[in-house]
């Protein structure tokens, strides 16, 4: 920097994604929510398409692709946007934004450019399905998506450079990211060249891709026209359906931030539009192709089942028992088009329940001010809610995915278990809780030496003690069947069943 004689920021600051200071709490939650459903959808898919041997198709190596390009998207802006809620600021290094801005374009140009090879790939899958595989070689796959890369890591180093070796007037970004277009904004000399370059970039890159696509899809309306029977035209629209509304969903987000008239343009609409094409759509398109899709949901059993029956197999070998296999639970609801609304409302809250107690157990550990008894029951409740929590519904969710409500028999006592040992805890950590604020209004003066560190601890120790002898009480030995903690969870928690399930298991054992 001092052979370019430049004057540089140490830090800039980016733009609050609220105007609104009341906001700025539920909007990191509700970021925190997205950024995780976003991370776990596309994780999800590319360990899918990569362990699934049916899965290593053309589309679904396009998909992969897709998949890395949206965790990219959004991991290159929301981790840092959580860590400024959380220490109450907003600012972003002069390095920090320099890379920042040179991964974002990297990823969303590429994926302009993935969308429409998966395009390409649509068209030849319909009109040309005999010489699918021939066209469609591995070696044609790579080419369509290595050139892009190469191309769109060109464009990323030349626009960040040019940018970055010029002179700033300014370090506040009107953006809450570092956006190519924002940064150039605060440019003293070259700023009009640079965002002219960046606005010709952006033309090419979306009307190329666009174009390819627009191409493919008006070959493949052709081709549905001339086919006669209608079950082939709904079989060959059925492939593209997915990538169809992806399509849509993109390019139409794109068209409202670029194409809407400047007077019409705010700052609020430009970051509404940029967090969902750069969060809100990479969470959705995992869902959009795996949503009625059979060769995902195949593959999901195929991938993760036997890796449950193994264990659950080696289990029973090892135990020689004669037991159920398995024991059926009954729906939530009776009305099957309600399983999948209430199964998105169950993930929603118990991803809040996670985040709100696992926050709480952070707080109370790592703040001094919080070291005190109050605050040692509060953080023993957030284990007790979580852990029950954590025993019932990601089973619950399983069972919602697989389309299945079906538990192993050891699995079961193992979650029944579990389950007394959280909810009775509770009750006693409740009444602990009650004796302390006791205390506190009652013996103010002598508060810190009857609520003393030990006396804590055993007021929690020994509920823990009691309800650690119910796993015995229950009629299972649950601890031989511990490792199938991790692949077994369900809601088999109403207590009068699970005394009758203990009854049984006495009985056998």
């Amino acid at each position: 920097m001092d052979r370019q004689n430049l004057t540089v920021p140490t830090d800039l600051i980016l733009s609050a994604v609220s105007s609104l200071p009341e906001l700025q709490l539920p909007l990191s939650w509700i970021f925190l929510i997205l950024y995780v459903f976003t991370v776990v959808g596309n994780l999800g898919m590319i360990i899918l398409t990569k362990l699934d041997a049916h899965l290593h198709t053309p589309m679904y190596f396009f998909i992969r692709h897709l998949a890395y390009m949206d965790l990219g998207d959004a991991t290159v802006i929301y981790p840092k946007m959580l860590v400024n809620f959380a220490v109450g600021q907003n600012s972003i290094s002069y390095h920090a934004c320099a890379i920042q801005m040179a991964l974002f374009v990297v990823f969303i140009v590429s994926e302009l450019f993935i969308l429409s090879a998966m395009a390409y790939d649509r068209y030849v899958a319909i009109c040309n399905p005999l010489l699918y595989n021939v066209i469609m070689s591995q070696t044609r796959c790579h080419v369509l998506v290595g050139i892009p890369y190469l191309y769109c890591t060109f464009v990323a180093l030349l626009i960040t450079i040019k940018t970055f070796i010029s002179t700033f007037c300014s370090s506040q970004i009107s953006h809450f990211y570092c956006d190519d277009v924002s940064v150039s904004l605060m440019l003293c000399s070259k700023g009009r060249d640079i965002a002219l370059m960046i606005n010709l970039f952006s033309a090419f890159n979306v009307t190329s891709s666009l174009l390819v696509v627009l191409l493919s899809y008006l070959m493949i309306l052709l081709a549905l026209c001339q086919m006669r029977s209608a079950d082939g035209r709904k079989k060959a629209f059925s492939t593209c359906a997915s990538h169809l509304t992806v399509v849509v969903v993109f390019f139409g987000t794109l068209f409202f931030m670029y194409v809407q008239p400047k007077s019409a343009q705010s700052s609020d609409i430009d970051k509404l539009s940029s967090v969902f094409y750069t969060l809100v759509i990479p969470m959705l398109n995992p869902l959009i192709y795996s949503f009625r899709n059979k060769e995902v949901k195949n593959a999901f059993h195929r991938v993760f089942g036997k890796k449950l029956k193994k264990s659950y197999g080696d289990l029973m070998d090892r135990q020689n028992l004669t037991v159920p296999t398995d024991l059926i639970l009954s729906a939530v609801s009776r009305q099957p088009e309600l399983q999948l609304p209430v199964s998105w409302i169950f993930l929603i809250l118990y991803v809040f329940t996670v985040v709100g107690n696992l926050g709480m157990i952070i707080l109370t550990k790592l703040d001094a001010h919080l070291h005190t008894p109050i605050y040692f029951f509060i953080r023993h409740l957030a284990y007790m809610d979580l852990g029950n929590a954590t025993a019932i519904y990601p089973k619950m969710l399983l069972n919602f995915v697989m389309g299945q409500n079906t538990i192993s028999y050891h699995a079961c006592a193992t979650q029944m278990a579990f389950f007394i040992m959280f909810i009775i805890s509770e009750l006693f950590i409740l009444l602990a809780m009650a004796y302390d604020r006791y205390v506190a209004i009652c013996n103010p003066l002598l508060y810190n030496i009857i609520m003393s560190r030990t006396r804590c601890h055993v007021l929690v120790g020994i509920p823990y003690l009691y309800n650690t002898f119910q796993f015995r009480v229950t009629g299972v030995k649950v601890w031989k069947f511990f490792p199938l903690l991790l692949y077994y969870w369900t809601p088999c928690k109403w207590v009068n069943e699970c005394l009758e399930i203990s009854k049984v298991s006495a009985e056998v054992l």
